[in-house]
């Protein structure tokens, strides 16, 4: 057994604080998410030093103890949420939680998150278990890495050492790359996470082949400047930050060096070793498990973000909790002679089969748990939850098969211009010369829809892609292939097919060229506001205006370019609407849409100082007028916070004919 540390149960707690205060809301904590990562090097460090120490390390026990340790806490915390889910929770988002649930038990819900949101995304943050993701990445640490340690084993600790070193960087290397061009795939996956851990391993090895230790003088700078990165990547750091990258670096070094050299004799040591953080860091688990679940279902009854006390109060419940849970499951499932491997052996199986049989019944009988829900709710209740999943929204993939906007030879919408595409539009060309481009993100999608509603045009082309903007890395100043956007082989077709679309018009998403001191346009900074309370702090992100003017202004030397403006975007969800009812008077929050107005104006300003483009106001073309454009009790208008159902886009429509005003604007 290695010898108990408790600075490392200290350097936990420097890990959980700022987790939990990260995702209460506290801004000084901007880089709190850090403490993932300081847990990670100490799981790496861990497990190597039991499994080098132990003279007849066993496979068997040492996955009972971690059993022992994850399972009986992780059932308990699943267990508690089930009543909350019932009483707080849409039918899908139930469905999504069990299948949640479940991935966990397997370990492998980072598998299913990394296809979904990224972590830092609104619709992240209401989910009670997506926190679990680090669990899976551990657990599956876990599973591999014993068996090569085991195997390396045999050799001395140098080649050792330069094998591990190897993959350590190789894994770092690859998150380096992987983050640029796939930045949820970095962050959720263990080969872009691996290195993290191995910075414990290689500690790990350093402990069990040193010679003798290093002088007091040099463990205290170690030690300090351990904690000072620490500190620094919490306090600096944000959620724009490239992460994992070299970025990690700072943070994971710095548990390092604080793991190598925090001895008792010196300040951090000390610091770290203190009853407080050490008896926090003994909780740190149970901790971890119930914050998420506690902020994510009070974001679903507050219909937004909690106010900052309300927050701490949540936070502070987290560690009571956790208190509860450590005392009451924690310790006593870890204590062999109140649990034998046989009652954790039965206890897992029940356990997993349980979230299994549950997760499996919800998905096969999801419909009659809908049924069974809406039961149970009030008319007025059932009422709204028909109208929000009666949308009709048709999607680009569905579009070839709709009566509503049907496709055609030369009438399509696509993401990508493939070399069939582009033949086919070349051909589209020479039967019809003048044809119209529509260019965007998801937005374009309901533009593309309001068009073919309103026009029989021959040659109309929709190349949209979802969370694809050129007003970034995909402005053509990078290869945007790599991030799957169309900017730069659209602007590539110009070049070589001028004048082959009598227009462009261009939309995109309005609160991307929207940010606030901590981070960039985000549908966050509107949707994590309730509905009656003023927005604060937005101001517009004119390198993000301007770097989309200055692309459209390329594609204007090759075909005349219309820049549709942005809407305005409610960003009131379906949690808030089912709460609320279809009777509520849904009113933009206070100065929301002031915000648009002024974004708007910028906009046109910006472009008619250098006329190369065309500007026309959606704003002031539709008139939005709240609460009637947002629902009635018979129709909502809008598919989530800033795009039209298949109704609004009827509805917007009928108030102008769009392309007659683009070809007025032309001549």
């Amino acid at each position: 057994m290695i010898k108990y540390r408790p600075e490392i149960d200290g350097l936990r707690a420097l890990a959980i604080i700022p987790v939990i205060l990260f995702h209460a809301g506290f801004q000084s904590f901007s880089g709190g998410f850090i403490g993932v990562d300081v847990f990670f090097v100490i799981s790496g460090y861990l497990i190597t030093s039991i499994i080098l120490a132990e003279k007849n390390f066993s496979l068997l026990n040492f996955y009972e103890r971690r059993a022992r340790r994850i399972l009986p806490a992780l059932f308990f915390v699943m267990l508690a949420t089930l009543p909350f889910a019932w009483l707080y929770l849409m039918p899908n988002d139930t469905q999504a939680l069990l299948k949640s649930i479940w991935r966990a038990c397997f370990f492998s819900s980072n598998l299913l998150f990394y296809k979904q949101d990224g972590y830092f995304d609104t619709a992240a943050e209401l989910k009670p278990f997506i926190h679990t993701w680090s669990l899976a990445i551990e657990e599956q640490f876990y599973l591999l890495f014993p068996f090569l340690l085991l195997l390396l084993k045999r050799s001395n600790m140098r080649i050792m050492t330069g094998i591990v070193l190897m993959i350590l960087l190789c894994s770092l290397g690859y998150a380096q790359h992987l983050v640029k061009i796939n930045a949820s795939a970095a962050f959720f996956l263990l080969p872009s996470r691996l290195w993290e851990l191995l910075i414990g391993t290689l500690i790990a090895f350093y402990f069990l082949s040193r010679k003798k230790l290093l002088p007091q003088k040099i463990n205290q700078l170690v030690s300090l400047l351990g904690l000072f990165l620490i500190a620094y990547a919490t306090l600096t750091f944000n959620k724009e930050t490239p992460f994992p990258s070299l970025f990690t670096l700072i943070p994971t070094l710095g548990a390092g060096f604080i793991i190598l050299s925090a001895t008792k004799d010196t300040f951090t040591g000390k610091l770290l070793a203190n009853k407080f953080l050490v008896w926090i860091g003994l909780i740190s688990y149970s901790a971890y498990l119930w914050h998420q679940p506690i902020f994510a279902f009070s974001k679903h009854i507050y219909l937004g973000n909690p106010p900052l006390f309300a927050m701490t109060l949540l936070a502070l419940l987290s560690f009571f909790m956790a208190f509860l849970t450590w005392k009451y499951i924690e310790s006593p499932f870890r204590n062999k002679k109140k649990f034998s491997r046989k009652n954790i052996l039965y206890m897992s199986i029940l356990g997993i089969s349980f979230f299994t049989l549950l997760s499996f019944a919800d998905k096969n009988f999801s419909a009659e748990y809908e049924k069974f829900w809406i039961s149970h709710q009030n008319k007025g209740t059932q009422n709204t939850y028909r109208i929000i999943n009666n949308k009709n929204y048709i999607t680009p993939q569905n579009e070839a098969n709709s009566k509503l906007h049907p496709q055609s030879e030369c009438r399509f919408n696509i993401d990508h211009l493939t070399q069939e595409i582009q033949n086919r539009i070349i051909d589209c060309h020479k039967k019809y010369p003048e044809g119209f481009a529509i260019l965007g993100d998801s937005h374009t999608y309901d533009l593309y829809a309001i068009i073919s509603y309103q026009s029989n045009e021959p040659f109309l082309i929709g190349v949209s892609h979802g969370g694809c903007r050129p007003n970034g890395k995909e402005s053509g100043q990078l290869n945007d292939l790599q991030n799957h956007c169309q900017y730069d082989e659209f602007l590539s077709f110009m070049q070589k097919n001028k004048n082959i679309f009598k227009a462009i018009i261009y939309e995109q998403a309005g609160f991307y060229f929207l940010k606030t001191e901590h981070e960039n346009g985000k549908k966050l900074i509107f949707s994590a506001v309730p509905v009656d309370q003023p927005l604060n702090g937005i101001s517009i992100n004119e390198t993000s205006v301007m770097n989309t003017h200055n692309y459209l202004s390329k594609l204007s030397q090759y075909s005349n370019v219309i820049w549709f403006g942005p809407r305005i975007e409610p960003h009131i969800n379906e949690d808030t609407i089912l709460k609320l009812s279809c009777t509520y008077n849904y009113q933009l929050r206070p100065n929301q849409k002031e915000i648009f107005q002024k974004l708007d104006s910028f906009i046109e300003n910006a472009i008619n100082e250098k006329k190369s483009i065309i500007y026309i106001s959606q704003i002031k073309l539709y008139n939005f007028k709240f609460p009637d454009d947002f629902m009635d009790c018979s129709q909502l208008y809008w598919r989530d916070g800033d795009h039209y159902s298949e109704a609004g886009r009827f509805r917007f429509s009928q108030r102008s004919q769009l392309l007659l005003e683009i070809k007025k604007a032309l001549n």
